[in-house]
């Protein structure tokens, strides 16, 4: 019974943390204007996807995020606000996966602890804000560190199958989000041939 408390507890800190860490992202958001790389973003994002995906084939960044730039502004159309809302969610998913990491690896109140300092991370914070791909990158690098971490513990079986069909797809869409990725790839799979 006390170990479900302390559950509950975790749980409603971990709501918490996210409704203080989505007040913080929404506070001025859409208020300054677009600087130069993110109004390419937009732009890129306007294109017809064949067109766009052409252009990223010369581009210093893949075509992944701006494909769901693409998609949100057909649903939510392009305003500075509008645009600026998938660094939102995924300046958010990185909370959660914060958490996740901390309570995986030293426990409940230290994963606790790692949403908070994420949920107000100044940098955090200002990616969350800006029309480009680094919140996206980023969730998808802990994403992927996790499902790693996942594979290390996990017995051999389905689960295990699971678990490299999730690795290969982050790995993919990391790679498709931003180039720099494979360096991610590179030092976890050292990580694992280390362990």
């Amino acid at each position: 019974m006390v170990g479900r408390h302390k559950d509950g507890l975790h749980t409603a800190g971990l709501l918490a943390v996210l409704l203080g860490a989505f007040a913080l992202r929404l506070y001025r958001l859409g208020v300054q204007s677009l600087w130069y790389d993110e109004t390419v973003s937009v732009f890129l994002a306007g294109k017809a996807l064949p067109e766009l995906v052409a252009h990223t084939a010369g581009d210093i960044h893949p075509p992944g995020y701006y494909l769901l730039l693409h998609l949100w502004t057909g649903l939510a159309g392009s305003s500075d606000f509008a645009v600026a809302f998938p660094s939102v969610f995924f300046g958010l998913l990185l909370v959660v996966l914060a958490f996740r990491l901390g309570r995986r690896t030293y426990g409940p109140r230290v994963g606790l602890l790692a949403a908070v300092l994420v949920a107000i991370s100044p940098y955090n914070l200002w990616y969350s804000q800006e029309v480009r791909m680094y919140t996206l990158g980023a969730a998808l690098g802990l994403g992927l560190l996790d499902t790693v971490l996942s594979l290390l513990a996990s017995p051999e079986g389905r689960v295990r199958v699971a678990l490299l069909g999730l690795y290969a797809l982050l790995g993919a869409l990391g790679l498709w989000t931003l180039y720099y990725f494979a360096f991610l790839l590179i030092a976890l799979n050292m990580m694992v041939l280390l362990w």
